[in-house]
């Protein structure tokens, strides 16, 4: 027995012309990832390291990756340059890794707390 979601969601991917088959997690695994961003983050990420250091390297100095990511933002919303992209998402995983801020945490809840708000 089919959920009403589910009933609605086959509806309108049947009216669009898309296909109605049950979501395929490995089909998902490929259509929601960019291997070819991936690539250009890897190779910006190893080009710094030999330029800059490795990021965990002893006696690395830890940055405050936000305010990089938040210029290269900016930038990119002038310029339309999507290699601005590529190091906003490096300057964000860093964060994650070796952030500084002073309550990071990850939580589901922040996202939920967000949505409320709207």
């Amino acid at each position: 027995m089919h959920t009403i979601t589910e009933h609605l969601r086959a509806h309108l991917l049947k009216s669009c012309g898309m296909k109605t088959d049950p979501l395929n997690e490995k089909e998902l695994w490929e259509s929601e990832w960019c291997h070819e961003f991936e690539k250009l983050m890897r190779h910006r990420l190893v080009q710094g390291a030999f330029r800059y250091g490795a990021n965990k390297a002893p006696g690395k100095v830890i940055k405050q990756w936000m305010i990089g990511a938040k210029q290269r933002i900016e930038e990119y919303e002038k310029t339309g340059n999507t290699e601005f992209l590529i190091d906003i998402a490096n300057f964000c995983m860093k964060e994650y890794e070796m952030g500084i801020h002073p309550t990071k945490h990850f939580s589901n809840s922040a996202k939920v707390e967000k949505l409320k708000e709207k």
